[in-house]
């Protein structure tokens, strides 16, 4: 490890933070160098001191001791946290910019006067700190809750113009909270609306709830004409169906000129329809397109009917509906999957010909649409399904002829099926090899390839194909050799000798933080790109490693396979090893689907609320959390690796259970939900593995399988050594 720095320049050695930071708190920060020197800043409660629990007869090292402060304080510990952060302050200057700001953290709790000497210190020494955004928002919301606005303000700016979510938003209530006790009420509300609108989880909240307050108070700021349209549809984003519907009421009763009527009567379907009256909201979407039919909301609200119905198994009512939107606008964008809807619906009822006709004018009509290659794919499994060999093979052979990616590698493999059961060994067998060779890196022709192997195995031996993606695990797993990163000279040595620091700590969270910094700027050379994925890489951070190396305009030195190793990591295998081993499951498939849900990126969520690695619905995860007795105070938590990858290799290990061991099937359930998959085990459980998987009902499912199952397939290719 190179040599850092020790932090010895005072507070006035910083242009840039002169350049921003009033006077009278640059005198503070001379004031608070003078009593650190003097000794007198960090108080020791001796007699208070907690010692470690995690002491032993061995020395801590300084991460380590970093890293038991910081799990103290993550458990609300705050006097032995207090006593670490204190010891670490004066004996681990390596990360003194962390210390400052955890000392604050906790001194803030009660004391602002013990706090803001930190926040001070922090901007003043290490204004390049990844820390100074959230120092400077503590420090603003000091200063303003002493009355000192203007110097708030400039420090809250900052925390407003910082690259982290959570400071940015933060930066921004407290800035309302601001204008507020100034009496500036309007500018208030414009940044709490500005969290609301583009904010997410708790500063949305809290945003919404601050807005609630000030219209109580000022009753000017109530929303009123296209305002209140707004409202109603920013209640409905916010799934509070009920506060929407008080809304709506008042909108229809004041009925604001300049707002189509068909608009508020669909967004009267849609909060009827989230309160769960069903037919009401079916109703109102009716007289949308017949009380409007001339508006543009006319062809939404028949689309949006006719999907729902088809969703719930009405599919006479969807269908007319579906032939309704074709008849009365022909032109409408949404035509070509009514078209689709209506011979899926002919499909599922097995009138074979009409479905038939049906996906054939999707392609006659609309050649360039994305259901065309669907609606082709669709004819030839018609044609399988009925064992209509030869035209299943013309079919299939369209669609691989004529198409690159996915329905590539589709109409190869159901050609090759086809070819099979007609007896023609010898072209299936060309055609296996075909989609078998070369090692594919992406899943889904991937899974294609797993499946033409395990049938070229089989050919001529009159045996029961082996599912290819069948495993107990016991495959042994040689994880790649691990690199350590080099960082050239022409990289920012600040912000990389924290990341070594954090990253011997353990805590990669924020080792995370410090090589975004480095990122931000770094030479496009070799050396900084190679440095930048071994480093993201050593921190679990594959997004950005990947990321990296496609952005950057040299090469880096990657060798083919440790391409492939970018693109498939064992992302977080601590983690999944652990508890893999702990729920009898096999650790690829774990990281096969955490690839697929979030591509190992522990911030992910998505549009209906799925959090983190492995996607987990707040709902599911507190069932799993009761059932294997682990506690989830906040859905922030799930967040956070260990946890997510616990709950959600608890909940794949119960969908294995509950689904006979099928992995395909509890895949199918992950995404698509458990009685889906309990619909699909009914109709198409008798059928081959293979052909299961092409018979569920949901596209986006469907899709799903074969890409964890492509990715289990790559996994075992490129990590898999020999079974011992």
């Amino acid at each position: 490890m190179s040599t850092v720095r020790t932090p010895t320049r005072p507070c006035h050695a910083s242009t840039e933070y002169d350049s921003w930071v009033p006077m009278k708190y640059r005198l503070v920060c001379g004031l608070v160098w003078v009593l650190t020197a003097a000794g007198c800043v960090f108080e020791r409660a001796v007699e208070n001191a907690v010692v470690p629990a995690e002491a032993s007869a061995v020395p801590a090292t300084n991460p380590q001791r970093f890293a038991q402060a910081y799990e103290r304080l993550q458990r609300e510990e705050y006097e032995p946290a207090l006593t670490m952060f204190t010891d670490l302050a004066t004996t681990y200057p390596q990360l003194l910019d962390y210390h400052l700001y955890y000392l604050g953290i906790i001194q803030a709790r009660h004391d602002d006067a013990k706090a803001k000497p930190m926040f001070t210190r922090l901007l003043a020494e290490y204004p390049e700190s990844v820390m100074s955004g959230e120092a400077s928002l503590e420090l603003g919301k000091i200063l303003a809750h002493e009355g000192d606005y203007d110097a708030a303000i400039s420090f809250l700016d900052r925390a407003a113009g910082a690259a982290r979510t959570s400071t940015r938003y933060g930066g921004r209530l407290a800035l309302a909270e601001v204008a507020e006790q100034r009496g500036d009420f309007s500018q208030a509300y414009r940044e709490l609306m500005e969290v609301r609108r583009h904010g997410r989880g708790a500063s949305a909240r809290e945003a919404r709830k601050s807005i609630l307050r000030l219209r109580q108070r000022y009753r000017q700021l109530e929303p009123a004409g296209s305002e209140l349209f707004d409202e109603v549809k920013l209640l409905l984003d916010e799934r509070d169906y009920a506060a929407a519907a008080l809304a709506l009421e008042r909108l229809q009763r004041e009925s604001p000129t300049g707002i189509d009527p068909a608009a508020i009567t669909r967004l009267e379907a849609e909060t009827l329809l989230g309160r769960g009256r069903l037919e009401e909201g079916l109703a109102a979407l009716w007289k949308v397109a017949d009380d409007y039919p001339r508006t543009r909301a006319a062809p939404a609200a028949l689309f949006r009917l006719a999907s729902l119905l088809w969703n719930r198994d009405r599919d006479a009512a969807a269908m007319r509906a579906f032939e309704e939107l074709r008849s009365r606008y022909p032109s409408d964008e949404r035509v070509p999957d009514a078209t689709y809807a209506i011979a899926r619906i002919h499909d599922s009822a097995g009138r074979e010909e009409e479905a038939i006709d049906a996906y054939a004018e999707v392609i006659r009509r609309f050649p360039r649409h994305d259901l065309t290659t669907e609606s082709k794919w669709r004819i030839g499994w018609i044609h399988y399904r009925a064992a209509r060999w030869d035209e299943a093979t013309v079919a299939f052979a369209d669609l691989a002829e004529n198409n690159t990616g996915k329905r590539h590698e589709e109409g190869m493999y159901w050609r090759a099926r086809a070819h099979e059961n007609a007896g023609r060994t010898v072209r299936a067998r060309g055609l296996y090899q075909q989609i078998v060779e070369p090692m594919k890196e992406n899943p889904y022709a991937a899974y294609y390839s797993a499946w033409a192997d395990a049938r070229l195995r089989a050919l001529g031996r009159r045996k029961r194909i082996a599912v290819p993606f069948a495993s107990d695990g016991s495959q042994a797993i040689a994880p790649p050799a691990t690199t350590e990163p080099v960082a050239p000279p022409t990289l920012p040595v600040f912000h990389v000798e924290r990341w070594r620091e954090l990253r011997a700590a353990g805590i990669d969270k924020l080792a995370r933080l410090e090589l975004a910094a480095v990122a931000s700027q770094a030479p496009d050379d070799p050396a900084a790109t190679r440095f930048l994925i071994d480093a993201y890489r050593s921190v679990d951070d594959f997004r950005q490693a990947r990321a990296v190396a496609n952005s950057s305009a040299v090469a880096a030195g990657l060798s083919a396979r440790e391409r492939r190793e970018l693109l498939y990591p064992l992302g977080f295998w601590d983690e999944v090893t652990r508890e893999a081993k702990t729920r009898r499951v096999d650790p690829i498939w774990v990281v096969s689907l955490m690839r697929q849900e979030s591509m190992f990126d522990p911030t992910a969520i998505s549009p209906v609320g799925a959090r983190g690695l492995m996607q987990l619905m707040p709902a599911t995860a507190e069932r799993m959390a009761g059932e294997i007795g682990r506690n989830v105070r906040d859905e922030a938590e799930l967040f956070e690796p260990e946890l997510n990858v616990t709950l959600g290799t608890a909940y794949l290990r119960s969908l294995t259970d509950r689904f006979g061991k099928d992995t395909l099937t509890a895949l199918a359930a992950y995404n698509g939900g458990e009685n889906a998959a309990e619909r699909w085990q009914r109709q198409f459980g008798m059928l081959a593995r293979d052909e299961f998987v092409e018979s569920i009902t949901y596209r986006e499912t469907r899709d799903y399988v074969k890409r964890v199952a492509g990715n289990y397939h790559v996994y075992r290719e490129l990590y898999g050594a020999r079974e011992r």
